[in-house]
């Protein structure tokens, strides 16, 4: 009787959360296409893992919201540090800029690119090439959080060689105590 009802009590963990976000770059032409050199900017503020890009192309009315139309455009898109913005920045990727070609929309390759962010690190995209009809243009970069746990702490042992929680402890009173896991 009393296990079943100390496991009734006991609480487990839950896993920690996949804390999804997205980086949006937004090129908006203001009703009008776009042209090239519009750029944008966007600072990391936690640790990240990029995991893919997307770019969409539209045009945007009042009635109807966007619209997809086919264009074709490429982004530089660099990396800086903040508070190091004077001394400039470097490609994202390695190759190719992300690029749309004849399309309404693109699923552009990472394998080449950083993908490890941390909070300062700062995205700036610039529209290199354009052609069509487009008046907005988003590039899409989905992220998943990183909070790591325990990085510099090597695992405690006792005398005994088991691992501990903490380190030896003493009491007040100046007996010792170990916590185990």
């Amino acid at each position: 009787m009393w296990r079943s009802a100390i496991n009734k009590a006991r609480t487990e963990i839950p896993p920690a959360p996949v804390l999804p976000s997205v980086i949006l770059a937004n090129f908006d032409g203001a009703g009008e296409a776009l042209t090239v050199g519009m750029a944008a900017f966007a600072e990391i503020t936690f640790p990240c893992r990029l995991l893919s890009c997307h770019i969409y192309a539209g045009v945007a009315n009042i009635t109807t919201g966007i619209q997809p139309v086919t264009c074709s455009a490429s982004i530089e898109l660099r990396i800086a540090s903040q508070g190091q913005w004077a001394s400039g920045s470097r490609v994202v990727y390695s190759g190719t800029r992300p690029t749309l070609t004849a399309a309404v929309e693109a699923d552009v390759d990472i394998t080449d690119w950083v993908t490890s962010f941390q909070p300062g690190d700062v995205l700036t995209f610039v529209l290199s090439t354009f052609t069509g009809t487009a008046t907005v243009l988003t590039v899409s970069l989905p992220v998943r959080r990183l909070d790591v746990v325990g990085v510099g702490s090597p695992a405690l042992r006792d005398g005994a060689g088991s691992v501990i929680i903490g380190t030896e402890f003493t009491t007040s009173s100046g007996e010792p105590f170990v916590l185990r896991s």
